[in-house]
């Protein structure tokens, strides 16, 4: 959610200072991806590490508009050496056929994991966790203890994340948990109670404005 909300905010912040990337974004959805988002804040981070531009509007904003063109122009350049037989070793572009091989892989692929669903087999690799917390007790003996995790029951785990490790380990440790319905959360609530929080932080509200803060 903090995640979020930071992005909300530097988009925000972009838009106020005319960054070039919002227009690239609203002309070029497909653009809209984690991948552009991070090199176009690395070339921000940059051009900006040596110097006030991180703090000083008037500098970011020629640092912006500089960078919008290198990305025009980096863009129209990839374009112009992707047309070149040598630099791409020839077409990769691949073309698929109703009847070929590989669509026959893929259907096969999907019946055996729609077939797993029916017959509730399916498994999926090992999610790392630990047991949600609560509160108990009252007072000064009110303290957060970890719950006992069920399997079954998805409010009694916080889910984590790791590397997978290698095709055979990961089959070896395969199961099936419960886990959250995304559709089961009410995400404007949820957002608005982490912005709350927010706000709360100096380092945050101190670059709000008073009609942002009171909304």
């Amino acid at each position: 959610m903090d995640v979020l909300l930071a992005q909300f905010a530097i988009w925000e912040y972009q838009s106020d200072f005319q960054h070039p990337v919002v227009d690239i974004m609203k002309g070029a959805v497909d653009s809209f991806i984690g991948e552009d988002i991070e090199l176009l804040n690395r070339l921000l981070a940059q051009h900006s590490k040596h110097n006030a531009r991180r703090s000083d509007a008037t500098m970011a904003n020629d640092a912006y508009r500089c960078l919008g063109m290198m990305v025009h122009d980096g863009v129209e350049f990839n374009d112009d050496l992707l047309e070149s037989y040598k630099l791409t070793k020839g077409n990769r572009r691949y073309e698929l056929k109703i009847d070929g091989p590989e669509v026959a892989h893929m259907q096969t692929f999907l019946e055996e994991t729609y077939e797993a669903f029916r017959a509730e087999t399916w498994l999926h690799y090992a999610i790392p966790r630990q047991g949600a917390k609560k509160t108990v007790g009252k007072g000064k003996n009110r303290r957060r203890v970890e719950q006992k995790m069920d399997p079954d029951v998805a409010c009694s785990m916080v889910l984590s994340s790791a590397k997978f490790g290698t095709r055979d380990d990961e089959i070896q440790t395969r199961e099936l948990i419960a886990v959250r319905f995304v559709a089961s959360v009410d995400w404007l609530e949820a957002l608005k109670l982490k912005f709350r929080s927010l706000k709360a932080r100096r380092c945050f509200s101190e670059h709000l404005k008073l009609e942002q803060l009171e909304n």
